[in-house]
């Protein structure tokens, strides 16, 4: 920062952000001196001919470029040094003025020079090959000329011909055979060489395009707007209205970014993942509205993207301190109420003791169950490791930090959680249930995760025809088919070739081999959602599947955050709405999502008909994401209907419903969250803490950016080297005061640092304006949150993290442990924070986990969990 601006537009680079791409020009300036033009040169030196017309076009070439390249480099070179002076926010204004005259210079002098060398060299190439084809039709135009010279300057020429001819013949004698057999009749240039010329033209007619397009983008910019129109906004009433004013032209401008986004991701993915809806009729007037709640900063604010990347650095390294210091203190007051009272169990009171900075949302399994109630000592705990034969009173716990806030501070309370235990019949019916069920959660996806889950497989699914032969044993059902439902399958919104069929009926089949297909519909629009409805008869359920966001109309719906209330749903469908808010997003496609299956009757024919064969049945809605956001909506129209309704969400969003009706639903709603996985943490209050604490981040860095990026890629490549239970974090960040101002000692005379005093004033002050619903908004239901407690140590799983940037999970074991719905009050950074919520790994790592409870001997009963997990516990 600040962004550099050329030609009166704000770009979205900074000043110290180009010191990557300035080493990067470098090396291929040096790489195209000393492999392309350094030969070439050498190659036209020794020639022995006499020097020609073609020959001095390919000289001027030659060093046309060479002195490009020089110049280059000289200027990347002065690039890389003035990216380098100050730190994000102390000494840019220079840096970035200084930045902006040397773009100006490239992109104007130094690319016309570029299309001049360029130009060059086509016409040496061009006039190479015309030589080279003139030459083999040598015979034939001396024969016409001769006809027409007198005969004694005939003579004289022929002297002179024989003399060149020595001269070739002593050049062809010592040139090497491969040159002589290869030139096709140009004895001056072969074609071996022809291809280092290729090439070299070929990489300098890419950077010509690249600038191109730059241009491009950069024409499509929009003009600066005047720095400090917004800036220092006081109480003043016509500061006020004319800033009020403001929100309608940034509510525009995102509707156009949005538009034109959806836009342009539609026609590239080809609409494979929707659009189309968008591109005909979309509104984008309440995701503007969000979105300016979010990012409005007046105009003033000179923030680009690099420097929130540095500041989500900053943010994973004090997030990992935070869990040093919290498990130190944690484990401390542990041992001396284990030491006080060993025979007495420890309550969260007790443990939540002066704990001020801890790790947040970070759970670090503790005591894992064994005989001696010692930790053992191959890796049980993940972080934060306490030392070996330390004695902890209370079995199959779990540390849990929560952030608080109290002004401008962040301390953290430490609370215990009790993990699931394989010798509680209830906790397995809890893991067998979540297993059994989290396959149709990822079946209603159909062949997008299919073929991006098995690439081969999947086109054995779509190109074979599933064929179901009747069984003779009456005990004995045939997996997925529809043949004995007492009415036709219906299919709607399915391609011809029905691959979302063959893709949802080939997931449900890997885990379930007793499942009927009754309904599916894969119609996605703004508010149309798929589903599918599917009979599982070995746990007697009739299994509702949403779908969770895989399109650009669901993202949209992601957006809508606001809260919505529930006063009217809950008088219409008989449960308690008052005073209680959700997703905004999800009760508008619940509302269309009630309305089909009253419209179909498939939930009405199989569990209210007297003489349906599943009558008897359970209901259980699952879903993932959005899907879980919606299912859980669903659950509350549909409970009075259906009083044996489950609901089983997987990572369901955060920011979903308020306290009471989050917690009141335990009884009958589970919910799966893997490890750090964002979408369980994503709220407007999380997202707007990640906010703030970036952006104090920035203020307090005192090293240039890339000083920053060096420091977190070493670290993240010793974490990732090293096993999890053997890393010294303590260690990695004991150089914290070199890198950032403590807290409250940042610089505030900076130019950065009055913007963001602005900026919250700004936003105190839209709020204001908006008058929106200030509610918070928890994930649903009683939640299994399975933490990474180990990981197993190879060469190949190293090796696949190191070719995944450490966003793969191979080789860990997660621990299945009871969480509160204000657990997840804070976004961990973390390299699988993103991938972790994939409905994939979700799901097979609720299998993986339990199967280790043995869930096998439960699922052989099913009758017994489900008896189980009915029960209110």
């Amino acid at each position: 920062m600040p962004a550099i601006q050329i030609f009166g537009r704000r770009t979205y680079i900074g000043g110290d952000d180009l010191q990557p791409a300035a080493a990067a020009t470098m090396i291929v300036r040096a790489l195209q001196i000393t492999l392309l033009i350094l030969p070439l040169t050498v190659k036209t030196a020794l020639h022995q001919y006499p020097i020609t017309y073609t020959e001095e076009t390919l000289w001027a070439y030659l060093v046309s470029s060479f002195l490009y390249c020089f110049f280059s480099i000289c200027l990347e070179n002065n690039v890389y040094h003035i990216s380098s002076i100050g730190t994000p926010t102390v000494e840019c204004e220079t840096r970035s003025s200084k930045m902006a005259q040397i773009l100006k210079f490239k992109l104007t002098c130094m690319f016309i020079f570029q299309i001049i060398v360029f130009g060059l060299g086509i016409f040496s190439a061009t006039t190479l090959a015309a030589s080279s084809g003139s030459d083999t039709n040598f015979s034939n135009t001396t024969n016409s000329t001769y006809a027409s010279i007198p005969m004694e300057e005939l003579l004289l020429v022929q002297q002179s011909y024989r003399n060149l001819l020595l001269r070739e013949a002593a050049y062809i004698k010592s040139s090497s055979e491969e040159d002589i057999t290869s030139n096709n009749g140009n004895m001056f240039f072969p074609s071996s060489w022809w291809l280092i010329l290729s090439f070299l033209l070929a990489t300098q007619a890419t950077e010509i395009l690249v600038t191109i397009f730059s241009w491009c983008f950069f024409l499509q910019l929009p003009k600066s707007r005047r720095s400090g129109n917004f800036a220092g906004i006081t109480s003043s009433p016509t500061r006020m209205i004319h800033h009020h004013s403001h929100y309608g032209a940034m509510e525009e401008i995102w509707k156009n970014r949005c538009r034109f986004f959806c836009k342009v991701s539609g026609i590239a993915t080809c609409y494979l993942f929707g659009g189309r809806e968008i591109d005909s009729g979309g509104e984008f007037g309440p995701i503007a509205r969000i979105l300016t709640d979010y990012f409005e900063d007046g105009g003033d604010f000179d923030v680009v993207p690099s420097d929130i990347v540095m500041g989500l650095m900053l943010l994973w390294r004090i997030q990992k301190q935070r869990q040093i210091e919290a498990t130190q203190r944690a484990l401390a007051q542990k041992s001396k109420s284990a030491s006080g009272s060993s025979s007495v169990r420890t309550n969260d009171n007790d443990v939540a003791l002066d704990i001020l900075q801890t790790a947040s949302s970070q759970d670090l399994l503790l005591n894992p169950s064994n005989s001696n109630n010692e930790f053992d000592n191959d890796g049980d705990a993940f972080l934060g490791l306490p030392p070996k034969n330390t004695t902890i009173p209370t079995p199959r716990e779990a540390f849990v930090f929560k952030i608080h806030h109290c002004g401008s501070r962040h301390f953290y309370d430490c609370n215990l959680r009790n993990c699931l235990s394989p010798e509680d019949e209830y906790d397995r019916s809890i893991m067998a249930e979540g297993a059994r069920f989290a396959r149709y959660a990822l079946a209603i996806y159909t062949w997008k995760l299919l073929v991006y889950m098995k690439p081969i497989q999947s086109i054995c699914h779509f190109c074979v025809p599933r064929r179901h032969e009747q069984q003779q044993d009456e005990d004995t059902v045939e997996p997925c088919s529809s043949s004995y439902l007492p009415f036709q399958c219906v299919v709607e919104g399915d391609n011809c070739c029905s691959v979302n069929e063959a893709a949802l009926l080939a997931q449900a089949g890997d885990s379930s081999d007793s499942c009927e297909l009754v309904y599916a519909r894969f119609d996605n629009g703004l508010i149309e959602t798929p589903h599918c409805v599917v009979i599982d008869r070995k746990w007697k359920s009739v299994v509702l599947s949403i779908r969770g966001s895989l399109s650009l109309e669901d993202c949209l719906t992601d957006v809508l955050c606001d809260p919505e209330s529930l006063e009217k749903l809950g008088m219409d469908y008989g449960f308690d709405g008052h005073g209680e808010y959700c997703h905004s997003g999800v009760v508008n496609r619940v509302e269309w999502l009630h309305d089909n299956l009253e419209r179909n009757g498939v939930l009405a024919k199989l569990l209210l008909d007297p003489l349906s064969e599943f009558h008897d049945y359970s209901l259980r809605i699952v879903g993932h994401s959005l899907g879980a956001g919606c299912a859980i909506v669903l659950g509350f129209m549909l409970k009075k209907k259906y009083p044996n309704l489950r609901c089983l969400l997987y990572s369901p969003p955060g920011g979903l419903m308020t306290w009471n009706s989050a917690t009141q639903c335990k009884d009958y709603v589970t919910s799966f969250v893997l490890d750090n996985e964002l979408v369980p943490r994503l709220s407007v209050e999380n997202l707007e803490q990640l906010r703030d604490e970036v952006l104090e981040l920035i203020l307090r860095t005192k090293v240039p950016k890339i000083e920053v990026a060096r420091d977190f890629v070493a670290k993240a490549a010793v974490a990732m080297m090293t096993p999890s239970n053997s890393v010294d974090w303590e260690g990695l960040f004991d150089d914290d005061e070199d890198i950032l101002y403590s807290k409250g000692s940042a610089p505030m005379d900076s130019k950065f640092a009055r913007q963001l005093v602005n900026f919250k004033e700004i936003q105190q002050q839209r709020k204001e304006h908006r008058g929106r619903v200030s509610v918070t908004l928890f994930p649903p239901g009683k939640i299994v949150h399975l933490v990474k407690t180990s990981e197993v140590q190879s060469w190949s799983n190293t090796c696949w993290k190191c070719i995944t940037c450490c966003t793969s999970n191979a080789g860990f074991k997660y621990t299945p442990m009871w969480a509160n719905n204000d657990d997840f009050n804070e976004i961990v950074i973390s390299s699988t924070m993103g991938t972790d919520h994939f409905p994939n790994r979700v799901c097979i790592e609720i299998e993986r986990t339990a199967n280790s409870f043995f869930v096998e001997d439960i699922s052989e009963n099913a009758e017994e969990a489900n008896n189980s997990l009915f029960k209110t516990k």
